[in-house]
């Protein structure tokens, strides 16, 4: 079912480009200027991303654009600069206008949007800084991705390094990464399998995390109303409070310790350490 998921999103720029209006468009080549660089930062709102790490490229990217109107295209921008030593920044220009879609009559609607269709290929050395509004994005083969996603769709594999994520409403699949930083789950999902080292999770909300195959240990921080399921963890498993959320754990190489808990439940099984509960 992970992978099932993982190949969902992954597909999701595809997707968009099928499923969306594209009336007015143009295509343009961005090529990276990575001299010096060690981190590439972008953020996209209602747009789609897919970024590729490979060995021996430059650095290309494939920027198409899409606009209900001409006069929406040719508002549609996108250039690089550098804000810091090593940062390379590709920025996006909307025009200053937010897409809308309205319903005039029961049959008839109007929209008025401009959006960027993102695709290319990135050096495996370079670390990634990612911010997701709306839109969905798909990075795989980087030494280190960092992200904020909103209410939007992100598929992660092969980081090498940390994943560093946090997320609002929206999505995270994420496979075969170094290490996992989570800041914070929201009321959004996130998925995360083959983690190489630890995993560390500020706090979840009402959202939903699962974490499957960690060699390292899991730590946890407050649960709210979410739910956490854990499996094949071979290090520890420690989980600060748990509130009215479900605490799902099968499969743990050392302890498993929750500090304090409200009203949610515990499964745990196949726990190889100590278990440590709290009696409510």
């Amino acid at each position: 079912m992970i992978r099932i998921l993982l190949a969902a999103l992954a597909l999701a720029p595809s997707i968009t480009s099928a499923q969306q209006p594209c009336e007015f468009e143009r295509t343009e080549e961005l090529r990276l200027d990575l001299a010096d660089i060690s981190t590439l930062q972008i953020s996209i709102g209602p747009d789609a991303l897919r970024l590729e790490g490979r060995d021996d490229v430059d650095g290309v990217l494939r920027v198409r654009m899409c606009a209900s109107s001409q006069e929406r295209l040719d508002g549609l921008n996108v250039s690089q600069i550098r804000p810091h030593a090593g940062r390379l920044q590709v920025e996006l220009d909307h025009g200053g206008r937010a897409n809308r879609h309205m319903r005039v009559f029961l049959f008839f609607s109007v929209s008025d949007y401009g959006r960027f269709e993102i695709a290319g290929n990135i050096p495996t050395t370079l670390a990634v800084d990612l911010t997701v509004g709306s839109g969905n994005a798909r990075v795989s083969d980087v030494a280190e991705l960092e992200a904020v996603v909103g209410s939007g769709d992100l598929a992660a594999r092969g980081i090498s390094g940390t994943f560093r994520v946090q997320v609002g409403s929206g999505d995270i699949v994420g496979e075969n990464v170094g290490a996992l930083e989570i800041g914070n789950i929201g009321s959004g999902d996130v998925t995360v399998t083959q983690v190489h080292g630890d995993a560390r999770i500020g706090s979840i909300g009402s959202g939903d995390l699962r974490l499957h195959e960690v060699r390292g240990s899991v730590a946890i921080g407050p649960i709210g109303s979410g739910d956490a399921r854990l499996r094949d963890i071979d290090g520890n498993v420690e989980v600060r409070t748990l509130g009215s959320g479900d605490l799902d754990v099968r499969g743990v190489g050392g302890d498993l310790t929750v500090r304090s808990k409200g009203s949610g439940d515990i499964v745990h099984s196949d726990v190889a350490g100590a278990v440590s509960l709290p009696r409510r």
